[in-house]
Order: structure tokens, then sequence, then C-alpha cells
């Protein structure tokens, strides 16, 4: 995968459909920068941070996790700088981390850990900062807004506004629940209500192309 530019200052590392790795990103402000989910593993996240110098661009100072997800969190321990959840996130990552026969459990059932980590360990971190609900982190010139949104995916879910630009970061808060992907009507419809309600351009998602916000809230309501 290769970085692709979506203003002079915001960059995604797209997702891969092969081996389902999710979209990362950095945001680069004039003081910090921020990346978008830590990434499946340690070589997933260092083949970003490959890209990333290539280009002549900086590694993340801040890391913030869209939700507890594997693919998603799992390269924590190999992150540049600081890690930063909601809450709920980091007890999921906590549960999953007390539970003996999660891994392997994850290993026997998805292709896609497995193919990740074959004859690699697995090794899962906790974010080394929490916060409830929301947060808003000042880059310099850029604005990360932090909030938690109902989701039938998990419970956890967070989306990433960076209002100068009008991105989103959807993360997978679209999706149906793990493993057969079945929507819940309830939280779905919540979610529609908070994403029309913010002003942005482009949404982000972490295993789909860019969407405008039309093309978003009209995906959206198709599978309600």
């Amino acid at each position: 995968m290769k970085l692709e530019k979506l203003t002079d200052d915001i960059c995604i590392y797209p997702f891969e459909p092969d081996r389902d790795r999710p979209t990362l990103s950095l945001i680069r402000g004039f003081h910090r920068c921020l990346a978008v989910d830590a990434g499946h593993s340690r070589e997933h996240v260092g083949e970003f941070y490959h890209d990333l110098k290539e280009s002549g661009l900086p590694l993340p100072d801040i890391t913030v996790l869209t939700h507890w997800h594997w693919d998603h969190s799992f390269a924590l321990h190999a992150i540049s700088g600081v890690s930063v959840a909601e809450r709920r996130t980091r007890r999921k990552l906590r549960e999953a981390m007390e539970d003996a026969e999660f891994i392997p459990r994850l290993l026997s059932t998805d292709e896609y850990v497995a193919r990740e980590y074959e004859n690699r360990k697995i090794t899962i971190s906790l974010p080394d900062i929490v916060f409830d609900e929301s947060l808003d982190i000042d880059l310099g010139g850029l604005h990360a807004h932090c909030f938690h949104v109902p989701s039938s995916h998990t419970n956890d879910c967070t989306c990433i506004l960076i209002p100068e630009r009008g991105v989103l970061y959807l993360g997978d808060c679209i999706s149906g629940a793990y493993p057969d992907w079945i929507i819940d009507p309830l939280p779905f419809e919540k979610l529609i209500e908070t994403l029309e309600m913010i002003d942005f351009t482009v949404a982000v998602g972490s295993h789909w192309p860019p969407f405008s916000q039309e093309e978003l809230l009209a995906y959206l309501r198709s599978n309600l």
C-alpha cells in the first residue's frame, strides 16, 4: 500500500483487503502529529511508518484508537509517541488481556488474524491516556475532536473530526457486529442522527474508500 494525500496536512495509508488491514492516517499540525489507529501488527504499523519517512513526513506524537478490535489496536506496543482511547476501549482491551482463551480463539476463528500472525506472537497493550465521551486535541493549526458514537459494531466506537479540513474518521462504526456483521437498527439510527449533525466533507472509514457526506449518509440509510 502507498500513502494517499487527502489534504496538504492529512494523508491516509489505505485499507488492504487481502489482509483486512484497516486504513491508518496521519494528521500533521504545526506542533504535533496525530495518527488514527495503531494498526494490526508491528509489521503493519512499521510499513506505514516506512512510507511516512520515505515521504519526508514525521512519525506521530499521538495515536488515537477508533475502537478496541485487534486490527486497530494490536500494534499499540510498537507505535511512536503516546496512545489515546475512550475509556470503554481500554476496558475492552483489558478484558481481552485477562481472557486466557481470547487469543487462541481469535487465531482459530479469524483467517486474517491467523495470516497476520503466522509464526508471530500477539501482544495486547493498553492505551496510555483515556478519556470519557469526548476529547479535543490541539495539534497546532488543526484540532482533533475525538468523540464516542453509538454503533452496532461495538459499544466503544470513537470518531475523530478535523473541523478545519472537514475530515471525519469513522473507524468501523458504520459496520454491523463482528463476525456476522448484523446491524442493530436502534444504535444504527442513533449513529445516523449523530452524523447528520456534523459538518464534514470527507468521511474516512477503516475498510472503505473515502465517502463524501452525501455518499456516506445515503450508504447508511440503504443499510437500515
